[in-house]
């Protein structure tokens, strides 16, 4: 199983895009002000604690799937919305949709 990376807010979308593609996965640490992410806890806490565990291979046995959460946090719509998460998002689709 590959390692979790790390990189900084100042990488390339294609750096990040390299490691999602090779590991599924990047951290890109410094995205978030402390203050966001307080916002996205504060307004995602109760939808995550009232997300039903999952019963099945296809939903994840014991794991929870909380959806919807831009649309149900301004916080999260703008964490999202960073621009090198949206740069990397399309980076990363276009080959596969026309757009995000």
């Amino acid at each position: 199983m590959p390692k979790l990376r790390s990189l900084p807010a100042s990488a390339t979308q294609e750096e990040i895009v390299a490691i999602v593609k090779a590991n599924g996965a990047v951290i890109v640490n410094g995205l978030m002000t402390d203050e966001l992410a307080d916002h996205v806890f504060d307004q995602t806490i109760d939808y995550i604690n009232n997300s039903p565990e999952g019963n099945e291979v296809f939903t994840g046995q014991f794991t929870t799937r909380t959806g919807a959460l831009v649309a149900r946090s301004k916080a999260c719509c703008e964490l999202v919305m960073n621009d090198v998460v949206l740069r990397s998002v399309n980076d990363y689709l276009s080959p596969v949709c026309e757009r995000v």
